[in-house]
Parts: structure tokens; C-alpha cells; sequence
């Protein structure tokens, strides 16, 4: 009974995608992939999967890129991990997961081995992307074919810099003060600075930045230095939405991004 409880899947929050939804018959194959599907080009040939046992504990999503431990087990991406640490990608069966369930529930269950996309052959997996936004530059930086894939590996926030009453804002700038991360929603030059969190009417510009941005997440950009780049991994494909809710990471939900990504 202990064990059901544990893993009722009402009870388990996905981190990385909009999971928590059922549908009330089989999906349909179509041109928009789901996290953790190959994305066939050449046949049957959708790359080397590897079988793998799961570290104790550990709970994956479709789609979700893992490391190794030193036991050979999958393990999630932590804070501080590097490129060398990225191993593979957490596979879904799209022939079974389609054909035998006559609802899909879009998380994966605990289980003893997981199948791992390394890559190869031409393949392509489906994974979600979360974040498409630079807070640096406070510009979006779009998946693109061919283009550079990051891995979340800090908190978001983690590398703002600190505020300052010369420098210029844009919209989206994030920067720490007094123990808070603010995100800019109203640009402003340092000849008229706005302390966030003490100046007047200071909401009208800045806001606490209450969400975050999960370790081990896929983005388009370094994200002042709090993603680092899969230098084994790019975009393959343009930014899909199974969901139709065209959003990434944001304050009221997870990301409905998709995208194909091409390892080796």
C-alpha cells in the first residue's frame, strides 16, 4: 500500500512539461512529436537505444536527458553538472504508448530499466524546451534547425547581477537586490533608476521572480551563465506544440514546447 501511495501518479508534479493531463483515447501519430519520441527520418532507423537501470529513488519524465552514475545508473542532471556529465535522452516506446493504453498518461512510471536515446543512425528525439528568453540581452533567441542546445545547470537568478542605480534596463532583465530576484517589466535608463523592492511605485517596474527554471531543463541560450551548452546535441527541428498552447516556462505554468534534437 506504502508503494501505491508513493506513486500515485495524481501525487507526481512533472518538472520539465505540461504532463498533467490525460486523454480519453489513443493518440494519433502526426507531425507533432511528444517528449521522448523518435522522430523517424530514414525508416526504422531512430538511433541506438540503450536499456538502463534507474538509480533508487530517481523518477523520470519522456523526454528528459539523464547522466550516468557511477553504478551505470540513470540519474538526473543536478547543479553544477557539465557537458561531460550528459549521457542520453529517457526514450518513449511511441508503438506501445500509442496502441495499449486507452488513456495516455504523458509521465513515466517507476520502473526497472529505461530506455535511453544515445543518439546515432540519424536519429532524432522529441524533448521539451523550456526557456527561449536571453535575460541578459533581454532578447528570445527562437529554437532554430541546426541551432546550439543549453542545459539548465543553476537556479534561475543564480548569475543575475547585482542592481545598480546607473545601469540601463530592458524588459526582461533579472537582477538580485537585498536578497530577492527581480525581473525588469518596464525599461528604464539609470537616469531614472528604480530601486526594486524600496523606490516609490517600484511594482510599476520590477517584479519578484517567484518561478523558476528546472535543473537539467533544454534552452536556446546560456542565460547569463546559468545554462551550459550540449556540445553533442542541436536542434533538428522548429519548436512544436502538441498542447496548442504556444508558451514556454512562465509564472502559471510548465513549458508546452517541443522540439527535435539530433545527438552526435
Amino acid at each position: 500500500m506504502a508503494y501505491e501511495k508513493e506513486y500515485r501518479w495524481e501525487a507526481w508534479e512533472p518538472r520539465l512539461y505540461h504532463y498533467t493531463r490525460m486523454f480519453d483515447e489513443a493518440l494519433k501519430r502526426g507531425q507533432v512529436y511528444w517528449p521522448g519520441e523518435s522522430v523517424k527520418k530514414f525508416g526504422l532507423q531512430i538511433a541506438n537505444i540503450e536499456p538502463m537501470r534507474v538509480a533508487e529513488g530517481q523518477r523520470f519524465e519522456w523526454g528528459e536527458l539523464i547522466k550516468k552514475n557511477q553504478d551505470g545508473e540513470a540519474q538526473r542532471i543536478e547543479e553544477g553538472d557539465s557537458d561531460s556529465d550528459f549521457y542520453g535522452v529517457v526514450h518513449r516506446n511511441a508503438t506501445a504508448t500509442y496502441s495499449v493504453l486507452s488513456e495516455q498518461i504523458m509521465g513515466m512510471a517507476p520502473r526497472l530499466t529505461l530506455s535511453v536515446f544515445r543518439g546515432g543512425r540519424e536519429g532524432v528525439v522529441a524533448m521539451p524546451v523550456q526557456n527561449i528568453f536571453d535575460y541578459d540581452s533581454a532578447e528570445e533567441v527562437p529554437v532554430a534547425e541546426g541551432g546550439d542546445v543549453y542545459v539548465r545547470v543553476k537556479p534561475l537568478g543564480d548569475e543575475a547581477p547585482s542592481w545598480s542605480d546607473s545601469e540601463d534596463y530592458d524588459e526582461g532583465n533579472i537582477v538580485k537586490h537585498d536578497g530577492e530576484i527581480y525581473v525588469c517589466i518596464d525599461e528604464h535608463t539609470g537616469d531614472n533608476s528604480v530601486e526594486p523592492g524600496e523606490a516609490s511605485d517600484w511594482e510599476d517596474t520590477w517584479k519578484v521572480l517567484d518561478y523558476d527554471l528546472p535543473i537539467g531543463g533544454i534552452e536556446t541560450n546560456s542565460s547569463n551563465g546559468e545554462c551550459v551548452e550540449w556540445t553533442d546535441a542541436t536542434f533538428d527541428t522548429k519548436a512544436y506544440y502538441p498542447f496548442k498552447q504556444e508558451k514556454y516556462k512562465d509564472a502559471d505554468s510548465n513549458t508546452t514546447a517541443v522540439a527535435g534534437i539530433e545527438l552526435g
